[in-house]
């Protein structure tokens, strides 16, 4: 049961995440609630893992690469399905994610203008010259609250397998 309604709580974030670019907090509670009921009564488990997301994608926060609502997100998924089973659903959010961004930046025309500054980012975050690092602005990025739903779906999927 837990798992339809998470389900459902991600395809709603997905929907408003891509309407209006924001994650409500009640699904990222629905989430986080769903999370703890699965675990009970090994709730301090669950809440660790919540814990250990939250802190590796924070990282990805402070660099502007995440929103605070995916970061949330990303949180309630570690609380649900533990570290590994939400860095799985991020994986396989992340994948068609990247394909489906490198596949519109070539249909604009500005891939190779795209890659370019992507490498010189990754190399000036390597550098730890993060703030010289060339942001993208918003109308550049995709909504990963939907990518995470879609990595949900196949880690259900896989695990029916």
């Amino acid at each position: 049961m837990p798992d339809i309604i998470v389900g459902l709580a991600l395809a709603w974030a997905s929907y408003t995440d891509h309407k209006k670019r924001i994650i409500p907090n009640y699904c990222v509670l629905i989430v986080l609630a769903c999370g703890i009921w699965q675990a009970y009564p090994n709730i301090s488990a669950a809440l660790l893992s919540a814990f250990t997301m939250f802190i590796i994608f924070s990282l990805f926060w402070f660099s502007g690469g995440l929103g605070g609502g995916d970061l949330k997100l990303m949180a309630a998924l570690g609380c649900f399905a533990g570290v590994l089973g939400a860095m799985q659903i991020f994986l396989y959010g992340a994948i068609p994610c990247i394909v489906y961004t490198f596949a519109q930046k070539w249909r604009k025309g500005v891939l190779q203008e795209t890659l370019k500054s992507t490498y010189l980012s990754l190399k000036w975050c390597a550098m730890g010259q993060l703030k010289t690092a060339v942001q993208f602005s918003s109308g550049d990025s995709a909504p990963l609250g939907g990518w995470m739903f879609i990595g949900y779906l196949v880690w259900q999927a896989i695990g029916f397998i």
